[in-house]
């Protein structure tokens, strides 16, 4: 839903200043703002609550020790994703607008209090954007970018087929080996983008998938999130050289 709305509403934001409901919560407004200099990138904030460990089998069974291990491994792994995805996000965001854009991210500390601050206010319309706002002036920097992640689960293959089977998944087929232990990913992750004076230029939320293997990492599923985030970010975000210059910004050439 949230695509399709992007896709109508991406021609509009040149001639409307911001696209938000006023009477409900939305997962996305955007401002055709441009941005530029340095861009600080904070910590990712996470409301996601892991389940416990399940160590069984698809019999029901007890794991052997070995396979135990494995599984106790991949669940930890499961447990970085979040910090994962926001590290690799100012990348796969260059990645997708190139040289239209030309501003520099960087890490940066989260503000003091910062974190309570947006885990009071994920989800909630009337205090997210202005918390946004706030802790983008605090933070220094041209414009702020946040990362957050409301959910985080995992579905343990091995827990409901047993090895050998190819089993049909959201994010494909995929072969039970307990070896690799599988998990399918699914995550709730959003971002905003806040300049210096507080204005929430882009903030975007959606539901990803990726597959978390021995061989593909908690870095992997992050660039693999983060990508997808980033690819329908880039979208609505306002790199248009005649938006610079009705703002009358000043960049340096």
């Amino acid at each position: 839903m949230i695509r399709v709305a992007l896709s109508v509403c991406l021609f509009a934001t040149a001639c409307a200043p911001r696209l938000q409901s006023q009477d409900v919560y939305l997962d996305w407004t955007f401002d055709a703002r441009p941005t530029a200099g340095v861009v600080h990138v904070l910590p990712v904030v996470s409301t996601a609550q892991l389940a416990p460990v399940d160590l069984t089998n698809a019999l029901g069974r007890s794991l052997p020790h070995a396979w135990e291990r494995t599984r106790k491994s991949r669940t930890r792994d499961l447990s970085r994703v979040p910090d994962a995805v926001a590290w690799a996000l100012p990348g796969a965001v260059n990645a997708e607008l190139g040289l239209e854009w030309d501003g520099d991210f960087q890490a940066s500390a989260m503000p003091l209090g910062g974190k309570d601050r947006l885990l009071g206010a994920l989800g909630r319309r009337d205090v997210l954007d202005p918390a946004l706002a706030e802790l983008a002036r605090a933070s220094g920097g041209d414009a702020t970018l946040f990362t957050w992640v409301t959910s985080l689960e995992a579905d343990v293959l091995s827990s409901q087929n047993l090895p050998g089977e190819v089993v049909d998944t959201i994010v494909g087929p995929v072969f039970v080996d307990v070896t690799q232990e599988p998990f399918v990913v699914q995550a709730r992750i959003g971002m905003a983008l806040v300049t210096r004076d507080g204005e929430v230029v882009v903030r975007y939320e959606d539901e990803y998938s990726s597959l978390l293997t021995e061989d593909r990492s908690a870095t992997w599923v992050g660039r693999d999130l983060a990508r997808r985030l980033a690819e329908e970010v880039a979208l609505v975000w306002a790199t248009d050289p005649r938006l610079k210059e009705a703002e009358g910004l000043a960049f340096a050439e």
